[in-house]
């Protein structure tokens, strides 16, 4: 049996809460990836982590982005 499309990648989703990111998100971690997500608020389950970001703040991307594991 052949190994998921992205079995052993970390992948980092910015807007993991909805829409297009959520879609994204969901369908990476079907395709066996750990999903990073970074977002506001927590809406997807099968998220490795989340990050919390809040995108008005000055800083804020930069701060998630330190965090991020390598």
């Amino acid at each position: 049996m052949a190994l998921p499309l992205l079995a052993g990648k970390r992948i980092a989703v910015l807007g993991s809460a909805s829409g297009l990111g959520l879609a994204v998100a969901a369908a990476a971690e079907a395709a066996g990836a750990e999903v990073l997500g970074i977002d506001g608020a927590a809406r997807f389950d099968h998220l490795s982590a989340l990050y919390r970001i809040e995108p008005g703040e000055a800083g804020a991307a930069e701060a998630v982005a330190a965090a991020l594991p390598e």
